[in-house]
């Protein structure tokens, strides 16, 4: 009797862990996509409760989706790849996706070889308000950017958030500046932008293609739902 005692615990304890797993991690957010380059499309994911399409293109974000799902988003070539039934496959590619954040830009690189180079970033109203720039450094070289009367030294891979009272208020003419330096020689852009206080503005500074090059602005922007 004492050593049936005994087994009985050691029995059932994996049973015992196992039921008190906490269950895999969800995020509730709404995602954008952009491609910095080609367009990403014949890709699909599961939202937690169907398989949508997820496509992603140079022009703009597009209309936001929501989603409220695993905080791993994955992305198959086949939808069928989500059925319970199939066997697992390897994703075209995955991605884990930030908690509490009301929207998530999902930035896709390079397509030429696999697999598909996917970033996440939180686009919550912390990070950047109506009337704001937030400015994104993808390139190798470090810039110097100035947007009306602010400017920003802006380092490879870093971020900047350029702001100014008037800039929320006015429907605006900004002249724009951006200046970097290749093999000690210094190449400038420079231009006038048509500025709307409703919109959250975003830039990402990139080399003209995927192989590099001179730097390019690839400009879009966003606007909240209006709260009630």
């Amino acid at each position: 009797m004492i050593r049936t005692r005994l087994l009985i615990p050691l029995f059932v304890l994996p049973f015992i862990l196992h039921a008190t797993e906490p269950p895999p991690p969800e995020v509730e957010t709404e995602l954008l996509t952009l491609a910095l380059f080609e367009p990403v499309t014949d890709l699909y994911f599961f939202d937690g409760e169907e398989v949508k399409p997820f496509r992603s293109v140079p022009r703009g974000f597009g209309i936001p989706t929501p989603y409220k799902g695993p905080a791993e988003l994955i992305l198959h070539r086949n939808p069928e790849a989500f059925l319970p039934e199939i066997l697992p496959v390897r994703p075209a590619a995955r991605i884990t996706l930030p908690k509490g954040s009301e929207r998530v830009l999902i930035l896709t690189g390079q397509t030429q070889t696999p697999p598909l180079n996917l970033k996440a970033i939180p686009l919550d109203s912390s990070k950047v308000d109506t009337g704001e720039y937030f400015v994104f450094n993808l390139s190798s070289k470090p810039i110097a950017l100035k947007i009306g009367n602010q400017q920003s030294k802006i380092a490879s891979g870093a971020t900047a958030r350029l702001s100014d009272p008037q800039w929320k208020k006015e429907t605006l003419d900004l002249p724009v500046y951006m200046g970097y330096y290749v093999d000690e020689e210094l190449r400038t852009y420079s231009s006038v932008w048509g500025h709307r206080p409703v919109r959250r503005n975003f830039l990402f500074i990139v080399e003209a293609d995927a192989l590099g090059g001179p730097l390019k602005i690839r400009r879009t922007y966003d606007t909240l739902p209006r709260k009630n």
